[in-house]
């Protein structure tokens, strides 16, 4: 490999990481900015919202405190317009119990429907269990638009106002949140945080700047309840493991919210954080090749292997470019964690590798495990339960 070409692809990943770091900046100030609005209600007189929020199963008290925060920073700014739609399976009803009842003191305006597993023979069973869950929930739902969002959700102050408000003034097909991974209480689950700081949220602006933006994420999704009106429509979502972007491909048309939310996933240990990274990238392999191979171009340790087989020099320019993803990565945690520790070190050495390693891997024909299934591709066709 002529070592010309090989800095040209380097200077391709440092322009990358300074223009990800700018737009992502730019964006959570713009969000934060949106969040200390107050905006005018009356555009949105005649929009009711159902909020749909179902929960895994609970075996502790733990694991309620978990997504305590989440959900209240729904209840806190709910009005008689919204109802959230919760829910809980009958085993785990006696650890919710008393939460229930101290949400119904301190949110006396937030209307709060409890809905239990259904046992009908007639409902659904579809691989993804979040689908069940929301088809189950959905018939339970008042509201002129649907909410779906993820449990471990936590949204800035006037959240729904500002996303009604957009939808009124321009309504779409839908509406969807970006999000952040800003909890530094994590160690090997920065991987995530990078991944999203680093290449998805800004490869995600990059495209709704460019509009063409066609996807859609689990944090925030906000459509008419019109829109999922036949039992196809659930198949082809509640047989997708990406049934964010499924929900998206099957609307057809929608839009990228200016409001910013953050996701508070749970600390995961070495092989649970190794597993969720290699699952996240072969799930959007599947979803947009095309897009996925694109990230070549900002991967330099790869083209620094085919440089140092070509040339002979592996520790120099290996260790030259692994520094610089070092540093950029490191950057770009001091600009997005809320907290820097020195555990985040090791992590952050080995990040470069994991890059090139999970993109290497999303190619080959293997398959990811999700909810008791084990997905050989985007849909369930071909995939098999575990038994």
């Amino acid at each position: 490999m002529n070592l010309s070409f090989f800095e040209i692809w380097l200077s391709l990943f440092s322009l990358w990481g300074c223009f990800s770091i700018l737009l992502v900046s730019r964006f959570i100030k713009n969000s934060q900015k949106t969040a200390q609005t107050a905006l005018p209600l009356s555009l949105q007189s005649n929009l009711t919202l159902s909020i749909f929020k179902p929960t895994p199963p609970a075996s502790s008290s733990d694991t309620l405190t978990a997504v305590l925060l989440p959900l209240e920073s729904f209840l806190g700014q709910m009005t008689d317009r919204h109802e959230l739609l919760l829910g809980i399976l009958k085993c785990d009803l006696p650890v919710w119990q008393k939460q229930l009842i101290d949400w119904n003191q301190r949110f006396p305006l937030a209307v709060i429907k409890v809905v239990h597993e259904s046992t009908a023979s007639d409902s659904p069973h579809y691989p993804n269990p979040k689908i069940n869950w929301n088809h189950t929930l959905s018939k339970e739902a008042s509201g002129t638009l649907w909410l779906w969002s993820d449990l471990d959700i936590t949204v800035p102050p006037r959240y729904l106002t500002n996303l009604l408000n957009e939808w009124s003034h321009s309504p779409s097909g839908y509406l969807t949140n970006a999000y952040l991974l800003p909890h530094g209480n994590q160690t090997w689950g920065i991987w995530d945080s990078l991944f999203v700081h680093f290449e998805f949220l800004p490869g995600v602006l990059l495209l709704d700047r460019l509009q063409r933006f066609h996807t859609a994420f689990g944090a925030g999704i906000l459509f008419s309840s019109q829109t999922l009106t036949q039992a196809s429509q659930w198949d082809r979502i509640g047989n997708a493991l990406a049934d964010d972007f499924q929900l998206a491909q099957l609307i057809g048309s929608g839009r990228l919210s200016t409001v910013l939310v953050e996701c508070s996933s749970p600390v995961l240990t070495f092989r649970e954080a190794i597993c969720h990274y290699l699952r996240w990238h072969k799930t959007i392999r599947w979803c947009d090749p095309k897009g996925y191979a694109g990230l070549i171009l900002i991967l330099p340790l790869f083209a620094a292997l085919l440089a140092s087989l070509w040339n002979r020099d592996p520790l120099h320019l290996l260790g030259a470019v692994w520094l610089i993803e070092f540093l950029l990565g490191g950057i770009v945690l001091m600009t997005t964690l809320d907290s820097l520790s020195p555990r985040h070190l090791l992590p952050l050495i080995c990040w470069p590798w994991l890059r090139l390693f999970a993109w290497i891997y999303s190619w080959l024909p293997t398959s990811v495990t999700w909810a008791g299934t084990h997905w050989r591709a985007p849909d369930f066709e071909g995939n098999k339960k575990i038994s």
